[in-house]
């Protein structure tokens, strides 16, 4: 797999000169054994949120669904496939090609099983109700091995040249909404074809205007893509009237009616079908460098008001990121601070400070080795952070009116920390329900891969499991645990690092696993973090649970300390009412 994805001129003058460019072995094999995995388990599930579209020439004939299902598709954010729409080196590609502004605007996984038929030529720009063309492109990965024999995709090279979209036709051996260029014969003759044979992992970027199809499937084998579009952010939708898309668009209109879909139509489709997908700044490191799902809210309102789609992407996905949540002056209050408490022992009060341990050896700067300030609930400058209304507001939507914050800091990456493992922030707390818990985490500093961005494995929480940590880190980090079977619960290819600028703040559930990797690069990644909780939570006995270890530790260090605080009396003591009224906690 390439490691630096720069484009070379002589690559970008062959995309521009043919309509697209072939680069091999882009996907990593586990990748795709993880999607045919997941095409299998989708197949032959009951009920799931995909779309399954199948060959109804194979139904009767066959018995296994992966026979006859021949697409899958609505899986932009689908766990599994959302690790290629959001790949980091797919995503490196296409803004070299487009720009770094991008949409998603369609995902899915075409399956071609034995006896398939072909898929006539056409261009993809006819299902798309936006333009201008030389801001979208389409992606096509090899799952399985692709050749001649198997149905491979054919391309005519340089016919996106012709800068039109042409008259289609629905193919006469197919379904609806699968069309060919009315013109075939003489606008894609079989000797202006060229068939790309690939390996799996090899992946194929292409011009909207394009002349492309597939072969028939004349083996035993199957023969998997995974194929989606991008478009550039500065992209607008068309009136479609007058156009060649005209009937396809009433015709899609029709159907929706038919479903007793009245509102869908083929603009409001592709609405719903879209992920925006911000490369705010790019480095060639970064495994990922995206957010999932932006929303903003006005710097001056002191509510934010959560959508039906925001509460459901939360539920469904553990997380969920809203852009700009703290202004420019707040943040730069914030860092002050920080810079304040860690020169000035005199002006921290309750504040306590945590150092790395390895970096104190070797640095002189405390904001160099200082990797924490906590208990900053009463701070005067960091309570305006915990205290805030607009945060409150989206808090409390999630989990309830009455709130009390049970922990608020600022967590300090200096260049040259380790990485944070895997863990549950659920393991720290002994209170539950944890539905009724939800942890804040907002950049103060730019965040990325290279110095150590928050990732996440979407779905976790759905799990409800604590997992058995460790703290394996104890010799640097006191009370750094993670969780001890890693790879099992948070294999690499699962996790979906979060990008994100000063002010933007993440919300997660406290079952979410999650974690942050080391700051590779020269700067600080500071962020502000607090837990929240329903006061009507209860406090529990840990005996007996992965807690107790954690539990009889903190107990040791308060009575090293010289106090007989319990792991739950140091709960209450670091608590705070932030709205509404105070009732177990």
């Amino acid at each position: 797999m390439p490691h630096s994805l720069t484009l070379s001129e002589e690559q970008k003058t062959f995309y521009d000169r043919n309509g697209y460019i072939v680069i091999r072995g882009l996907i990593e094999l586990p990748l795709l054994e993880a999607y045919k995995k997941r095409f299998s388990e989708l197949c032959h599930k009951s009920q799931l949120s995909a779309t399954i579209i199948k060959e109804y020439s194979l139904v009767g004939k066959k018995q296994n669904p992966e026979d006859y299902i021949y697409k899958i598709q609505d899986i932009l954010f689908d766990p599994v496939y959302m690790t290629y729409s959001e790949h980091p080196d797919v995503l490196n590609v296409v803004s070299q090609l487009i720009g770094d502004q991008l949409t998603a605007v369609n995902l899915m996984l075409i399956n071609k099983p034995p006896e398939t038929t072909r898929h006539p030529t056409h261009q993809d720009l006819f299902y798309f109700p936006f333009r201008p063309a030389e801001k979208i492109i389409g992606v096509w990965t090899a799952v399985d091995a692709a050749t001649v024999q198997n149905g491979c995709l054919f391309v005519v090279p340089g016919s996106h040249k012709c800068n039109q979209l042409l008259k289609h036709g629905t193919f006469k051996d197919s379904k609806k909404f699968f069309h060919c260029l009315e013109d075939e014969d003489n606008l894609a003759p079989a000797q202006k074809r060229m068939n790309l044979e690939m390996q799996p992992g090899d992946t194929v970027f292409f011009h909207p205007y394009l002349f492309h199809g597939s072969g028939p499937n004349l083996s035993e084998s199957y023969r998997k893509a995974l194929t989606i579009h991008y478009a550039h952010n500065a992209c607008y939708y068309i009136d479609l009237r007058g156009t060649v898309q005209e009937q396809l668009a009433a015709d899609f209109d029709e159907e929706m009616r038919r479903r007793g879909h009245e509102s869908v139509t083929f603009v409001t489709a592709t609405q719903t079908r879209r992920k925006t997908l911000f490369i705010i700044s790019y480095d060639v490191l970064n495994r990922l460098y995206f957010l999932v799902i932006v929303f903003s809210v006005s710097a001056s309102s002191e509510e934010y008001p959560l959508s039906q789609e925001q509460i459901d992407f939360y539920n469904e996905h553990g997380y969920l990121i809203i852009k700009r949540l703290f202004g420019p002056e707040s943040i730069e209050k914030y860092k002050a601070r920080f810079v304040e408490l860690c020169h000035n022992k005199e002006k921290r009060g309750m504040v306590s400070v945590v150092k790395d341990n390895k970096l104190f050896q070797t640095k002189t700067n405390p904001e160099d080795y200082i990797n924490k300030i906590q208990e900053i609930l009463y701070d005067p400058v960091y309570m305006s952070y915990s205290e805030s209304p607009r945060l409150l507001h989206a808090v409390s939507q999630l989990i309830g009116e009455d709130l009390t914050a049970v922990n608020c800091m600022l967590i300090n990456k200096p260049p040259g920390t380790p990485r944070h493992p895997p863990h549950q922030d659920l393991y720290y707390f002994p209170f539950r329900p944890a539905d009724k818990i939800l942890a804040v985490w907002t950049a103060v500093d730019p965040v990325n891969v290279h110095n150590g961005c928050l990732y996440v494995i979407p779905g976790s929480h759905k799990a409800r499991v604590l997992y058995q940590h460790e703290d394996k880190l104890r010799d640097v980090l006191q009370f750094f645990h993670e969780i001890g079977d890693e790879e099992g619960v948070a294999p690499v290819e699962k996790r979906v690092h979060l990008i994100m600028d000063p002010g933007d703040t993440v919300l997660f559930h406290p079952y979410l696993v999650h974690g942050s990797g080391p700051n590779l690069s020269n700067s600080y990644r500071k962020a502000l973090t607090c837990h929240y909780a329903n006061s009507h939570c209860q406090y529990v006995d840990v005996k007996g649970t992965p807690q107790e270890r954690l539990s009889s530790q903190v107990e040791a260090e308060l009575r090293r300390r010289g106090t007989d605080l319990s792991f739950v009396d140091l709960w209450r003591v670091k608590s705070k009412q932030v709205k509404g009224v105070r009732a177990n906690l």
